[in-house]
Order: structure tokens, then sequence, then C-alpha cells
């Protein structure tokens, strides 16, 4: 008998934490959800552009700018030497704030630099320079990818 109680109290148990974790129905999703996908690809391969890039493509498909950033400001601090991150949220702010745009590609280009990353600083300096030239800095676009 005492056996049977233990099993019952653990099932108990089980199915009170499932039913927590999941959230009773009509919850209002919290910030996470909308980037959970991305926290786990993120962990599986922190140093891949993909998984960078997934906390963007979150923020723009549910339409969560502010959540985003919020979100990428915490990421950086927390992995201040994964420059795959700064280049991704310098997606972020390509028409709304093109200074921060400019600086955290630039952020990113260096830091793969410093490390000797070239696929990263490829990458960071391709993206700048694309964006330098479509805000009408042709020559200086230029001048991102002669260092590589």
């Amino acid at each position: 008998m005492n056996r049977h109680r233990r099993i019952a109290v653990a099932v108990g148990l089980c199915t009170a934490l499932t039913m927590s974790a999941r959230g009773a129905a009509g919850d209002v999703p919290t910030v996470d959800d909308a980037f959970s996908a991305c926290r786990q690809q993120f962990s599986a391969k922190p140093h891949h552009y993909d998984s960078a890039y997934c906390f963007y493509q979150a923020a723009v498909r549910e339409q969560r700018w502010q959540e985003g950033t919020e979100v990428f400001d915490a990421i950086v601090r927390e992995h201040p030497d994964n420059y795959w991150l700064p280049l991704a949220y310098g997606h972020m702010y390509r028409e709304r704030d093109p200074g921060r745009t400019e600086a955290l590609y630039r952020r990113a280009a260096d830091g793969f630099r410093l490390h000797g990353n070239i696929e990263g600083e490829i990458v960071s300096r391709s993206n700048l320079r694309n964006f330098l030239f479509h805000k009408g800095r042709a020559q200086d676009g230029a001048t991102e990818l002669q260092p590589v």
C-alpha cells in the first residue's frame, strides 16, 4: 500500500510539473517564447552565424523589435567574444538607427580580425560594405573589403 501511495504521489508531481512548464491555457506568451528555438539553436551551435541570425529572424517574424533588442543586448553581454551576435544584431537597426548598425558591423568585423576568423571578417565586412554603399558611401564601403 505504501508503494502505491508513493507511485501516486510521483505521478501527481510529474503531472503538476508538466502542466506548470506548459502553462495554463490562455497564458500570454512571454518574451522568451518567441526566441526559445533560437536559444536552443544558439546553445547547440553558438559559433555559427545561423544561430545568431535566428534571433533577428524571430524578431522580424513576430514583429517584436523591442523584445528582440532586449534579447540581443542580454546575449551579447553574456557572450562578448562571439562576433556573430553583433553582426546579426546590426541587422535590427539597418533602417531605424544606421549609426548603430555601422558600429555593430564594425565591432563584428574588427573582432573577427583580431581573432583570426577570416570567414567571419569577410561576412561582416561584406555586410558593412553593402550597408555603406546603400547609404551613399560607396568609397567607404569599398575600403572595407581591402583588409581581407
